[in-house]
């Protein structure tokens, strides 16, 4: 229980600093080397939690993977702008941990909408018109790094959509009688 806080308190943390950052870095007011170093912080932090108390599944360890690919590229220009301009999409973390916090059908919808805002439109589009001028300037991993991490958001939101829409389970008037286990063994 306390890790899973931990994790909760730490992603939120992380999504609105690199989020709040990001936007700041589009209007010309730069700290690429805090984004980098607090997404690298929560990255390999969270990436610790996650294998050694197993509170996440495994496309989160591919997701945290990959992310510090694109921190590890992120320290070198073009790239540095690239990853301060890009993890504008962290937006949509904020959402989730809202959501985690009380799970409402309002905060769901919020969080859906704000992940396919940010991971599944954004993303294409960062990638088409910024990355794609200087196809040949990138290092090919980093090409590699996008179609992986797009992968992952594909899933997720197919996860996201179920999670959401899945009706609750009713519980019927029988479900709520405590029953001594003992008595049927």
């Amino acid at each position: 229980m306390i890790s899973q806080k931990l994790e909760l308190h730490l992603s939120l943390f992380h999504s609105i600093i690199v989020t709040l950052l990001s936007i700041l870095y589009t209007v010309n007011i730069s700290y690429p080397e805090v984004i980098l170093g607090v997404s690298l912080a929560y990255f390999l932090l969270d990436l610790v939690v996650i294998v050694s108390l197993g509170t996440k599944d495994r496309n989160f360890v591919w997701h945290h993977v990959l992310a510090l690919g694109f921190v590890y590229y992120g320290w070198t220009e073009p790239y540095r702008t690239y990853y301060c301009r890009g993890i504008i999409v962290e937006l949509s973390t904020i959402f989730l941990n809202f959501y985690r916090f009380e799970k409402t059908k309002f905060r769901g919808v919020m969080f859906l909408i704000s992940f396919v805002l940010m991971r599944i439109i954004y993303i294409p589009w960062f990638y088409w018109t910024v990355l794609i001028p200087d196809f040949f300037v990138i290092a090919f991993p980093l090409h590699l790094l996008v179609l992986l991490i797009y992968i992952i958001q594909l899933i997720w939101l197919k996860d996201i959509i179920g999670m959401i829409t899945r009706p609750k389970k009713i519980l019927s008037p029988i479900d709520l009688i405590p029953i001594k286990k003992e008595l049927f063994y």
